[in-house]
């Protein structure tokens, strides 16, 4: 499992952001505002299990948590949990997977054309994002780095982590690097780290943003 793939994991902007999609509700001749209300109801019951997976995922392992245990942390029964989800593995991939559907939705540029604006982009938008859930952060951390958890998503993962990993890999082939693959590589290596130390160690934003484009001259 390439290293890179723990470190898209780690810094996707929409794993804090639990899906929102309305759930299918069944009309029956009611007023349009009770239908709302009955539909947010469904969202928030919904979005409650999605955070309360997250953290027993994160806390028990994906192995060690049970339906049960994210049932009681939601405070829903655990039927209700099967009414949206099949399994935990279903869980846990609506989870991941929904988020990163959205990940690139963060950046407005395309991963096709990245050019130094975009990579200035890319890394200080990176660090702000840490900082609007810091502790949601540390949690997901801790969840992408379970292997029986990437074993699951990384099929689908890839497909949205490939288009980034081939522009990034042409951006710097187009800066003159011979290895531009390697790079790319040492790149999500250097964001992997400071980012983990940026959120543990409460290095200066600032000058986390601003070493990094000291280091592929972006000043």
């Amino acid at each position: 499992m390439p290293n890179y793939i723990f470190t898209f994991i780690f810094i996707s902007k929409r794993m804090l952001y639990l899906t929102d999609r309305s759930v299918n509700i069944r009309r029956i001749s009611m007023p349009l505002e009770k239908t709302k209300n009955i539909e947010a109801l469904g969202i928030d019951k919904k979005q409650r299990i999605l955070e309360a997976a997250l953290k027993v995922f994160a806390q028990k392992s994906y192995h060690g948590a049970s339906m049960s245990n994210i049932a009681q942390l939601a405070g829903v029964s655990k039927g209700l949990i099967y009414n949206y989800f099949t399994n935990k593995e279903a869980l846990v991939k609506e989870l991941l997977l929904e988020n990163f559907k959205h990940f690139f939705d963060s950046y407005d540029f395309d991963f096709d054309n990245i050019g130094d604006k975009e990579m200035v982009s890319f890394i200080e938008q990176s660090f702000f994002l840490l900082d609007e859930h810091p502790e949601s952060w540390k949690l997901l951390f801790g969840l992408s780095m379970q292997t029986e958890i990437l074993e699951i998503i990384t099929p689908e993962l890839m497909t949205f982590f490939e288009p980034l990993l081939i522009g990034f890999t042409k951006y710097f082939a187009s800066k003159g690097y011979k290895d531009s693959e390697a790079e790319t590589k040492f790149f999500w290596a250097l964001m992997d780290g400071i980012s983990l130390d940026y959120l543990t160690m409460g290095l200066d934003r600032e000058y986390c943003i601003n070493r990094m484009k000291q280091i592929y001259q972006l000043d």
